[in-house]
Parts: C-alpha cells; sequence; structure tokens
C-alpha cells in the first residue's frame, strides 16, 4: 500500500495535534457553550437589579419581590454551573456544577410552582368567600423541602459513588482529541432518580396551570407563569431525548447545554418582561384579577362585591409578608 493511500485512510498527526496537555476552553464546541453562557448570564443580573429598583411598583409586589429575586437567582445558579462546566473538567467542578445546577432548578421551578399554587388556594378561597392570604414564609417551607430532598440524593450520590474526573482517550497519535469528563459509577441510577423527581414538580406545576386556566384573563401573571412552566416541560423532555438519544459526545454537550440555556432565559423573559414592561407603561396588569368575572357564576358576583373591600384589605396585607 503507497504513503499516499495510507495518509488518505490515517493521516499523518500534524504538530499542533500531538500536544497532550488539556486546556480551558479548548475545544470549539467549549467555547461556543462558554460565549452563549456567559451573554445570557447578564439578563439574570439586569433582572434582579430591575426588581430592587422597582421593589415598590405594585405591579412586582402583587407578584412578592422575594420569590421573583429567588426565580432569578435560581436560573442565574444554572447558568454558572454551565460556564464552569464549559471552561473546565476536573473532580471538584464534576461535584460543584451537580449542586449549582440542581440548586438553580429547584429556585427556578420550585418558585414557579409554589407561586401558581397560592394563586390558586387566594381565589379558591375568595370563590369560597373564604379570604385569607398565604404569607411567603409559610412557602418558602415548601421550597425548602424540594431543595432538601435533591441534597440528600446528590449527597448519598457524592458520598457512596464518587463523581470524578475521567481522561478519554480518543486517539493515541492526536491527544488533542483527548479530552475529560465527569463519570460515576452509578451516573444513571442518580441520574434518572433526579429526572423523575423534576417531572413529578413539573406534572404538578402543570396540573396547577390547568387548574387556573379559566381565571380572568386581566390576572396576567397567570398567563405568563403558565408559559413559563410549559416552557420548562417542553425542555425537559427534548435534555430526556439528547440524553439517551445523542451518542457524541462533543454534539451532545452543546445541545443540551444550549437547551438548558434557553429553558432559563425563555423563562425568565416570559415571566418578567411583561412586568417591566407594565411598570414602565404605568399598568397595574393585576387589577383586573379583582373582578373575578370568569371565577363565579352571576348570582354569586352580588355576594362577592360586598367581599371586594376585605379582598383588598388582605391583597395590602400580602405585602407586607
Amino acid at each position: 500500500m503507497s504513503s499516499a493511500t495510507i495518509d488518505a485512510i490515517y493521516p499523518t498527526p500534524q504538530f499542533s495535534e500531538r500536544s497532550e496537555e488539556i486546556h480551558a476552553l479548548e475545544t470549539t464546541e467549549q467555547k461556543i457553550v462558554f460565549i452563549i453562557a456567559v451573554i445570557t448570564a447578564i439578563i439574570p443580573i439586569a433582572f434582579s437589579i430591575l426588581l430592587f429598583i422597582w421593589a415598590e411598583q405594585p405591579q412586582l409586589v402583587t407578584a412578592s419581590p422575594l420569590f421573583c429575586q429567588l426565580i432569578v437567582w435560581g436560573g442565574e445558579l444554572c447558568i454558572i454551573a454551565i460556564i464552569l462546566s464549559s471552561i473546565w473538567v476536573n473532580d471538584v467542578l464534576c461535584n460543584l456544577t451537580i449542586w449549582l445546577f440542581v440548586l438553580g432548578l429547584d429556585l427556578l421551578l420550585g418558585c414557579l410552582l409554589i407561586k401558581n399554587y397560592r394563586i390558586y388556594l387566594f381565589f379558591k378561597k375568595v370563590a369560597s368567600y373564604v379570604i385569607k392570604p398565604v404569607p411567603d414564609s409559610n412557602l418558602m417551607i415548601g421550597i425548602g423541602i424540594i431543595i432538601v430532598i435533591d441534597a440528600v440524593i446528590i449527597a448519598i450520590w457524592e458520598i457512596f459513588f464518587q463523581i470524578t474526573s475521567v481522561y478519554n482517550n480518543v486517539d493515541n497519535f492526536r491527544p488533542i482529541y483527548n479530552y475529560n469528563y465527569c463519570y460515576s459509577s452509578a451516573e444513571d441510577v442518580f441520574i434518572s432518580i433526579l429526572i423523575i423527581y423534576k417531572g413529578l414538580l413539573l406534572l404538578a406545576a402543570v396540573f396547577v396551570s390547568v387548574l387556573l386556566r379559566n381565571l380572568d384573563s386581566d390576572f396576567n401573571e397567570v398567563k405568563y407563569l403558565a408559559l413559563a412552566i410549559y416552557n420548562l416541560a417542553f425542555c425537559f423532555m427534548v435534555e430526556i431525548i439528547f440524553w439517551r438519544g445523542i451518542p457524541d459526545y462533543w454534539l451532545k454537550f452543546v445541545l443540551k447545554y444550549i437547551l438548558a440555556i434557553w429553558a432559563v432565559v425563555i423563562t425568565l423573559i416570559v415571566i418578567f418582561a411583561p412586568k417591566f414592561y407594565f411598570v414602565c407603561i404605568g399598568k397595574d396588569h393585576t387589577k383586573g384579577g379583582i373582578e373575578l368575572s370568569n371565577m363565579v357564576s352571576n348570582n354569586e358576583k352580588s355576594t362577592l362585591k360586598n367581599k371586594i373591600k376585605e379582598l383588598e384589605r388582605e391583597i395590602e396585607k400580602l405585602k407586607t409578608h
């Protein structure tokens, strides 16, 4: 066989391909994810600043500034985890990024679920003429439980089945194509457990959104929360397909992280862009919800009118919790 034929089948490694040292942001795929993640990381920070500046605006007060900040910083933690994963792989980062991403997702998804559930309880009580606010302090217990469950799962995983950085030797003659990746002997088991848990939370969030689908259309926060939840549910299902359906490591690397960034950023934009818009134009988008036109029958409306003042007083109490 001629040398030309051999080179055609297996080209002679170039000098630049023989480097055995793995550098940060070495591959094109890492650079793509890193650049996109760094740019999008600005969005949650900007939203957090606006929430702080406009904290006294009625459009944000009624939406609970505390939960809004938790949602925003939950998204930011997810993006930080992606940034760290794209830069480098070692034992510390393999473990740290899991904590950051799961905690961020808990804050993001958990707060959406809890906020929607509070709205459901609130209007359910209004329809039954029993008006009592559910303060943030009570709902934080729910968020805490969601986080603790994940913390226990990850702690068991990392303590008994270590997550380590493994060197994948793709090509002996072209070491530049070799790479490190995170590995655990129980990876499939614990990722499956986390997926099932997150799937149940998403199902609960979607279920509550469906229960609120007939709420007065003027109560716009419900509509935006529902869209955000549907976006997360769609991205969640596609992520599962990427996890099992794409064998190529670097293709999976790019697609799964870009989709995760999309899930976070679009969710935040859907929730907060309308609120900031209403603040800018001076419109209180929650006032229409007081009418409850689609929540009760015509016979009940006359009774509800006598409850409107009481309802407004209880809303004011919500602002102080």
